[in-house]
C-alpha cells in the first residue's frame, strides 16, 4: 500500500475512534485536530529520503559496447570538427611557398544536396614540389579560363596558402581536398 493510502486509512480510523469516544461521552480530538494531524503525516511521508540502489559493476562486454558506441559517435564528430577548424587555422597561419608551375586548368566545382545545387569556378594548378592546389579567390565563370591561360608552366611562383592544409596536403588529397591559394605572384 502506498504512503498516501495508508495515511488516508489512518485518518478514517481516527475519525471513527473520535466519533465512538464522543458517543460514549469521552473527550475526543476535534475535526480540526484530526485534519492538522493528517497534514503533518502526509508532509512527513513526502520528506522521506530514499536510498539509491547499489551500482552494478560494468562487465567487460558492457565496457566494450560502450567504447564501441562512443567511437562510432565521437570519431566522425571530431573528424568534422578538425576539418572545420582547419579552415580557421589556415586563415590565421598563412605560409608562402615557392613552387614551379607544371599546369593550370580552369574547372567548375559542383556541390549538391537534396534541394540545393551550387557550382563555382576555380583554377587547379599542378606544381613541383608543392603538388596540386586550388585558386578560388577572385575567380568567377567569366575569368577562370583567362586566369588559367595567364599562368605560365615552367615559371616559379610564390604562393600563399594555409599552413594546415599545405602540411596535410597528401592526406587531404585522398579526401579530394586541395590547399586553397590565398595569393600568388610570379617570382623572377
Amino acid at each position: 500500500m502506498s504512503d498516501g493510502v495508508e495515511a488516508a486509512v489512518r485518518r478514517v480510523e481516527r475519525r471513527q475512534a473520535a466519533e465512538a469516544a464522543r458517543a460514549r461521552g469521552e473527550q475526543a480530538p476535534s475535526e480540526e485536530d484530526l485534519r492538522d494531524e493528517f497534514h503533518a503525516e502526509t508532509r512527513a511521508s513526502r520528506q522521506r529520503t530514499y536510498t539509491r540502489a547499489p551500482r552494478r559493476k560494468l562487465t567487460w562486454k558492457d565496457r566494450l559496447k560502450l567504447s564501441g558506441a562512443l567511437t562510432v559517435v565521437l570519431v566522425p564528430v571530431l573528424f568534422m570538427g578538425c576539418l572545420i577548424g582547419l579552415g580557421w587555422y589556415d586563415k590565421a597561419h598563412p605560409v608562402t611557398v615557392q613552387c614551379t608551375l607544371t599546369s593550370a586548368e580552369a574547372i567548375t566545382i559542383t556541390s549538391s544536396s537534396r534541394t540545393v545545387h551550387t557550382s563555382s569556378a576555380a583554377v587547379v594548378i599542378e606544381t613541383k614540389p608543392c603538388g596540386r592546389m586550388l585558386i578560388k579567390r577572385g575567380i568567377g565563370f567569366d575569368n577562370n579560363k583567362a586566369v588559367a591561360a595567364k599562368l605560365k608552366p615552367g615559371a616559379t611562383y610564390a604562393i600563399e596558402v594555409g599552413s594546415g592544409t599545405y602540411n596535410m596536403r597528401e592526406f587531404l588529397g585522398a579526401l579530394k581536398m586541395r590547399p586553397e591559394v590565398f595569393t600568388y605572384h610570379r617570382v623572377g
